[in-house]
């Protein structure tokens, strides 16, 4: 995808954004100087079906469109909703499905948000934000009902994209996501290769040591007779850190070991974006 097609899709939905933040002000206001002129009032529900139509837009344009139906011949959409509200608002999952039963498929189809057996429901602006998105009891009586937040949430939710925004300007976070992110197996096979052909035979990964990185032991043995200790370690550290530079994986800094012709050493693999950031704030 072009730079410029990236540029359109961003302005497409920042405006999205733009909209939704001015309407939801207009949905939740009494003023009657912006409302409709045939008289003042409130209109949560408006600005509920923005909410829900654009995070089918969103969850879509993540996770691709699909006309694929279920047994009963309904379009699979939920799952995906629900996915990208856990993702990227932290939502859970069982309260995020009985939200959009209730504020999206109940006002798209019977034009208002419908109580299910259990759970009644709440529309309100500028709520807190560790009440929105949450079953809470109304009353004495017990009575339980969901809650609905629209301009908290929004506002977090743009924060977040403002700063992915400044994220993908950054050179060094530029060179983090271009980095080949290679699974064990193909770090061996990989490495076997080059080795072999540096005169290194019976490349072996020990037993990985897992936690936050992926630790693997490694031992090969230097086949070229006239080969001196130092030049052997020189040589095999070099191919490793050469063949490796635009991998997740790094040889780590106790370097390689030498005993005999037999060489060993320890790579260090790495997962998350933080991670991958940091190897090249330390070049």
């Amino acid at each position: 995808m072009h730079s410029q097609q990236l540029d359109e899709i961003k302005t497409n939905f920042e405006g999205e954004f733009d909209s939704l933040e001015r309407d939801s002000y207009r949905a939740f206001t009494n003023k009657i100087e912006i409302t409709h002129s045939l008289g003042a009032g409130a209109a949560p529900f408006l600005i509920t079906l923005f909410c829900m139509s654009t995070l089918d837009l969103f969850s879509s344009a993540y996770y691709g469109y699909s006309e694929v139906k279920d047994v009963k011949g309904r379009i699979r959409q939920t799952p995906k909703m629900v996915n990208f509200l856990g993702k990227y608002l932290g939502y859970d999952k069982n309260v995020s499905r009985l939200a959009i039963k209730i504020f999206r498929h109940s006002l798209v189809h019977l034009s208002e948000p419908m109580p299910t057996d259990s759970l009644g429901w709440e529309i309100a602006s500028n709520q807190a934000s560790e009440d929105h998105w949450t079953i809470q009891t109304h009353n004495l009586k017990g009575d339980r009902y969901i809650r609905f937040g629209v301009t908290e949430r929004l506002k977090i939710l743009m924060d977040m994209v403002k700063e992915q925004e400044q994220k993908e300007k950054d050179p060094v976070y530029k060179k983090a996501k271009q980095l080949k992110k290679l699974k064990v197996l193909e770090l061996e096979k990989l490495l076997k290769k080059v080795v072999e052909k540096g005169k290194y035979i019976n490349l072996q990964f020990d037993k990985p040591q897992i936690g936050r990185f992926v630790i693997i032991p490694f031992t090969a043995q230097d086949v070229d007779k006239k080969r001196e200790e130092y030049d052997s370690r020189y040589n095999l550290r070099k191919l490793i850190k050469t063949t490796l530079e635009k991998t997740n994986w790094r040889l780590m800094s106790e370097g390689i070991n030498y005993r005999l012709g037999y060489l060993s050493g320890k790579l260090k693999g790495y997962e998350n974006e933080e991670d991958l950031i940091k190897i090249f704030k330390k070049q």
